[in-house]
């Protein structure tokens, strides 16, 4: 029988990585029992992630950035101006899918580079490519361009990469005709919805002076905000934390700016509202995950549940996707948000009932345990409550809808997209996870992998629909029994 020269017809193929990991995984699945197709997948899926790593690597190699920072590097814990949740959606493809744009705005060392090169950085992690340049050294080359007649072939080095981040506006001076230049680039990226990230030192007013050209300044800043948005980062710098310098400027606690976003100025009173017909023993209300989750392990989930953020903001990403948000989009559930504590108010005051009515009349009724609650509940509360309040159906199915195979443990749990350091590890709120070595594959570095903390406290760390390590709620790894949890939307296969 003529043998099929195996490891030559990988070499025509460029599969390097199958090539270097058929014979160990052949072994194990041998060893193993694997499936045909099983054996197959992990040939293929180590190849796809050492190809995902390799464009990664060279693709940062060719956006030139001055050093290479991550999100979960940056200290938000320093860094209080800015909350996660509000750059939600520019960590996401949507980054280039919807031409978006930012301008990180502060004093020196509040992090405004970190940041832009961290999303830059999580575009290309999503695909696409980047490119890094200071203004001074972008308006400097494309002068250059302009006396060498070299203008069309250099202005398309900054308009053709599908993210550009322009560091450092205001920080040198540039020459007259820098107005011109930049707002060349910003337009040609404007009318391709092709995203820009500035930094700059500046107000956004002081542009003109900076440019030499107040007009232009206004044009350029009018595109870059049309789908983009203004961040103010405020605070001492990070480099000099360990001088543990005062600021004196302000006494006042400072709190990200968003232009277009302004707070009420006769903000409403509120008080905290009741989600559940149950009373039960725990300090403070029950949270909506673990609400939805009570729910839906009766096999049944809400149809369009309301939810509500538990504290005032002084600005809400409304593209930004909540953990609560996320469960409910694996559920196939519509998620209708209230973005303020007052709007729970308002829509109680437009239907004429009360906010908190429960606690009132527990109050009043002198009920002090959780059995007398319950009791109260279902004997007087609730028919008394339905019979003022109760309204016939617009439709007569049920809210509920049948809950299906749906992995519940992998849905109702905290879930963050991790890329594995060097050193094997990943971090989620502070718990440091070490990868173990995983057959077949020298080391897990780069990995895109989804971290998830359960309910019971334990995490685990999946890629794609692999499970690569569970631990404890101190980081401590546990034993690696096979589960069966769904693999995140997006997630390597």
């Amino acid at each position: 029988m003529h043998v099929l020269d195996l490891d030559g017809m990988l070499r025509r193929l460029h599969l390097p990585t199958v090539r270097r990991l058929y014979p160990e995984c052949e072994q194990r699945a041998e060893t193993e029992d694997q499936s045909y197709r099983d054996f197959l997948a992990t040939l293929i899926a180590e190849e796809v992630a050492h190809r995902a790593q390799t464009r990664i690597e060279r693709s940062v190699r060719k956006a030139r950035f001055p050093f290479l920072r991550t999100i979960e590097d940056f200290d938000f814990t320093f860094q209080t101006s800015i909350r996660l949740q509000l750059l939600g959606s520019y960590l996401g493809p949507e980054l280039v899918s919807e031409g978006r744009s930012l301008v990180l705005c502060g004093p020196t060392g509040t992090g405004k580079t970190h940041l832009a090169i961290a999303i830059a950085y999580r575009a290309i992690q999503n695909g696409y490519e980047a490119l890094f340049t200071s203004a001074a050294e972008m308006i400097e080359t494309l002068s250059v361009a302009v006396r060498r007649g070299e203008m069309a072939k250099t202005l398309a080095h900054y308009t053709h990469p599908p993210v550009l981040v322009i560091d450092e506006v205001g920080y040198l001076a540039v020459g007259a005709d820098a107005a011109n230049l930049m707002f060349q680039v910003v337009n040609e990226r404007y009318l391709h919805r092709r995203p820009m990230l500035f930094t700059t030192n500046k107000p956004l007013a002081a542009w003109g002076l900076v440019l030499h050209d107040p007009d232009l300044a206004e044009a350029i800043l009018d595109r870059v905000l049309e789908r983009g948005r203004l961040v103010e980062l405020r605070g001492a710098s990070y480099r000099t934390r360990h001088l543990k310098a005062v600021d004196h400027r302000s006494s006042a606690p400072e709190v990200v700016r968003i232009s277009g976003n302004q707070r009420s100025d006769f903000p409403e009173p509120t008080t905290r509202a009741w989600s559940s017909t149950k009373t039960v023993t725990r300090s403070g209300p029950p949270s909506p995950r673990s609400c939805v989750s009570t729910a839906s392990h009766r096999r049944s989930t809400p149809i369009a549940p309301v939810g509500r953020r538990s504290r005032a903001r002084p600005a809400v990403d409304t593209t930004a996707r909540t953990q609560i948000g996320r469960a409910l989009e694996r559920l196939g559930v519509e998620h209708i948000l209230a973005y303020s504590p007052q709007a729970r108010g308002r829509s109680e005051r437009v239907n004429r009932t009360l906010q908190d009515r429960l606690v009132k009349e527990l109050h009043r009724a002198g009920i002090a345990t959780v059995a007398r609650a319950n009791s109260y509940l279902e004997a007087v509360f609730l028919p008394a409550y339905n019979a003022e309040f109760a309204r016939s159906p617009a439709h007569l199915e049920s809210a509920f809808v049948p809950l299906g195979g749906a992995d519940l443990e992998a849905i109702f749990c905290h879930e963050e997209a991790r890329t594995v350091q060097r050193d094997n590890t990943v971090t989620l709120d502070g718990v440091r996870l070490q990868i173990a070595k995983q057959p077949g594959r020298v080391s897990c570095a780069g990995l895109a992998v989804v971290v998830r903390r359960h309910l019971d406290g334990t995490h685990t760390i999946w890629w794609g629909p692999k499970l690569l390590g569970r631990y404890n709620n101190q980081g401590r790894a546990l034993s690696r029994e096979p589960l069966v949890h769904a693999a995140a939307p997006g997630a390597a296969a």
